[in-house]
């Protein structure tokens, strides 16, 4: 993996500066009720934006929220299913070859396929009535025919069941294997690298016959499976599958939910070997593998109490940063829902009584950013004191100090630097910090310039400006703020000016925001 370092320098006029780096910030985020655990991420009216479905085991309908051009979900949308629905899992694919993605939805006793029909419009179809009770499922060509084919694990029968495709939508009877006990989880992928999709299923056991448990179904290439022995665990174990070791097998992660043990399997042609192993700093209530940094390798994000455990993937070894986000996350699916080609992590979280979606960015454009300014963009200056695009407001020398950094915003590298640049030379400037931005970013006056930051802030030291009018502080602040890889920080820079427009004798530069990774 790459550690991205952002070299930056902004100078006068310059705008913003835009860059990449792992991150994760909550661009939108809502209430649900406690058991709205089926979560979906698709493009389902085909404008280049994922789009979200959700389903609830207390509800007989779906929510789907179409994506808006600001990368935002729009106004929910209701699709009835039939009731009791208690949906427990949803998958979406072009079933019928139409070019429009369809739904299909797990539950109890059966599998409701929803065909779209029109843009938004779904036609509702009831798969004959069985005793099963779907938990997972995923429409993918298991049998290598092309087309989309339903794979689901049956909780109550502890089975893999496999609904072929007849090429139209038409589903066939489920051919039924052996699978993990009490199966919950499901993943697809080629496991032993030989073109065909293979399955693991995750179950949580049963307390008075077998504990939880994981078992592998290597495809035989027609959807059939040459099924593995259940490998069993002392506790409840969330599993995700990344290649570790950049050889296009993935390796099996294995989280364990009480103690916070992730343990990674080498994989040798779909039989993965002895793990190694690395502790979270907390008990866990779910897991997702997503490629945060967009550097073509998997993060694996775990949900605890005090928030997403992001495992960074640093050269093949997973590296566990502080939480950050909501907490006590246990559902996870990703998509793009801005159109940046950055993944962004949809989530449900929350406690018992009450759940919360969110949408959390990863990739982060604007790593560092210039906001605030004084050239009536944001807040009106104090006195009509406009200071042109790019700084602060005007100052006795009639333009804007401007706020540059140097470096990157790696934690490990601590090689991020500052300078404040159009003081008056000999003049007293501070350093100040906070992770938020005051009035949205838009700022309040102040002085003879504009307050960027918001709440308690942090003083990272005080400067001279030199003849030049530069005041400058050098690499090595992390030791003083303390912050973490996905933090973000804001910056300014305010400073004395005695014969200012407005009279106060301080003003400030424009505001600076760094979301620091590795």
């Amino acid at each position: 993996m790459r550690t991205w370092k952002l070299v930056v320098s902004l100078v006068l006029g310059a705008g913003v500066v835009r860059a990449q780096t792992p991150c994760l910030e909550v661009a939108s985020s809502w209430n649900v009720d406690s058991l709205t655990n089926a979560l979906c991420v698709a493009d389902l009216d085909s404008d280049g934006l994922d789009d979200t479905i959700t389903g609830s085991l207390l509800q007989p309908s779906l929510t789907v929220r179409l994506s808006l051009s600001t990368g935002v979900p729009g106004a929910p949308q209701v699709v009835p299913l039939s009731w009791p629905a208690e949906t427990g899992s949803i998958a979406a694919g072009d079933i019928d070859g139409d070019q429009d993605l369809d739904l299909v939805v797990g539950h109890e006793p059966a599998l409701t396929v929803l065909r779209q029909t029109a843009a938004g419009v779904y036609t509702r179809t009831e798969l004959a009535s069985w005793p099963f009770s779907i938990a997972d499922l995923a429409l993918v060509d298991i049998d290598g025919d092309l087309d989309l084919d339903v794979v689901a694990t049956d909780i109550n029968a502890d089975q893999l069941l496999v609904l072929r495709n007849d090429g139209s939508g038409q589903f066939a009877a489920p051919s039924a294997s052996d699978s993990a006990s009490w199966a919950q989880q499901m993943l697809v992928a080629d496991l032993d690298l030989d073109l065909d999709l293979d399955v693991i299923v995750v179950g949580q056991g049963d307390a008075f016959v077998e504990p939880p448990n994981v078992r592998v179904s290597l495809n035989q290439g027609d959807g059939t499976f040459v099924v593995q022995p259940k490998v069993f665990y002392p506790g409840i174990v969330y599993v995700q599958l990344l290649d570790t070791n950049s050889d296009g097998a993935p390796e099996l992660v294995v989280a364990h939910r009480d103690t916070g043990l992730v343990q990674v399997h080498p994989n040798n042609a779909g039989n993965f070997g002895a793990p190694t192993q690395f502790q979270l700093p907390s008990a866990i209530l779910g897991a997702h593998a997503v490629d945060l940094d967009s550097d073509g390798d998997l993060e694996l994000v775990a949900g605890g109490a005090g928030g997403l455990i992001v495992s960074w993937n640093v050269g093949g070894a997973l590296v566990p940063v502080a939480p950050l986000g909501p907490s006590n996350a246990r559902y996870f699916f990703d998509g793009d829902f801005n159109g940046d080609g950055a993944r962004d992590l949809f989530v449900r979280s929350g406690a018992v009584v009450q759940g919360q979606i969110s949408i959390l960015r990863g990739g982060c454009v604007g790593v560092q950013e210039s906001f605030c300014f004084g050239d009536g963009s944001a807040t009106p200056c104090p006195c009509g004191n406009d200071g042109g695009p790019g700084g602060g407001c005007a100052t006795s020398s009639g333009l804007g100090a401007v706020l540059s950094a140097n470096g990157s915003g790696s934690v490990s590298a601590d090689d991020l630097g500052f300078v404040a640049s159009g003081i008056q030379p000999g003049r007293l400037a501070l350093l100040l910090c906070t992770p938020d931005a005051a009035n949205g970013g838009a700022g309040t006056p102040f002085g003879d310039g504009l307050r960027c930051l918001s709440g308690p802030l942090r003083r990272l030291g005080t400067r001279f400006a030199d003849r030049h009018g530069l005041a400058t502080w050098a690499p090595g602040l992390a030791l003083f703020e303390a912050w973490s890889a996905g933090h973000t920080r804001r910056f300014q820079v305010g400073f004395r000016d005695t014969t200012g427009p407005c009279g106060s004798g301080f003003n400030f530069t424009q505001g600076l925001k760094v979301q620091f990774g590795l």
